[in-house]
């Protein structure tokens, strides 16, 4: 068991391919509540290394971070390079996150009015297009409750979507989520669609699924 520990440690941190992710967040009013807190667990699991560990989830120093923060509009944009625990997860002594860490950042983000979601998602696809490496795999992973109300339709949003030289995207759905919508997405951009509100371990599943999508992808 050490052994395949070790392995598998190794192999996330040095050995696979690194990935250009941008994680499209939202924070509408409609994710108040239990869809923030779902929000929340999934980046945590992600950022801070020490959990990710647990489930296989570690950064490697090739991983290039790129997050969207939004409701009617884009609210804010953040990357990160890399592996450095502290830049991307960072509690203090009383409890609270050092608003610096990329987790700090998402966690003190307010709410806006409204919910674009395509319109944001396509935001994302644009800066993964334009920025990744050649070497890296290319993903978008959208968390929302999918209840898009303002920007962009479906149909405009599949109009656009070829711009974007094929990106996947991958969506978890939170809180109230509109399954519907996220599926749809999914399907058109060659990504899928999982529920992510029953849990960490639920969390941990959709990411781990979402990896081995995008390394077949880069490896048929």
């Amino acid at each position: 068991d050490a052994v395949v520990e070790q392995a598998s440690s190794l192999y996330q941190t040095a050995l696979r391919a690194g990935a250009f992710t941008c994680y499209v967040l939202d924070f509408s009013p409609s994710m108040r509540g239990d869809g923030r807190s779902q929000l929340l667990s999934a980046m945590k699991i992600l950022l801070d290394q020490t959990l990710a560990s647990g489930y296989n989830l570690q950064a490697s120093p090739k991983d290039t971070w790129c997050v969207v923060l939004f409701s009617d509009v884009v609210l804010a944009e953040y990357y990160r390079e890399g592996n450095d625990a502290a830049t991307l997860y960072q509690e203090t002594d009383i409890g609270s996150y050092v608003e610096t860490s990329l987790y700090g950042q998402i966690f003190y983000q307010d709410f806006g009015s409204g919910t674009n979601v395509y319109g944001s998602t396509l935001r994302g696809l644009e800066i993964v297009s334009g920025n990744a490496r050649p070497d890296q795999l290319r993903a978008v992973i959208l968390l929302t409750d999918g209840q898009s109300n303002v920007g962009p339709n479906e149909r405009e949003f599949k109009r656009d979507y070829p711009k974007y030289g094929g990106v996947p995207v991958y969506a978890i759905g939170m809180g109230d989520a509109s399954e519907y919508t996220l599926t749809e997405i999914a399907k058109i951009t060659g990504g899928t669609y999982c529920d992510g509100r029953s849990g960490e371990e639920a969390l941990a599943r959709c990411f781990r699924q979402f990896n081995t999508m995008a390394e077949a992808k880069k490896n048929p």
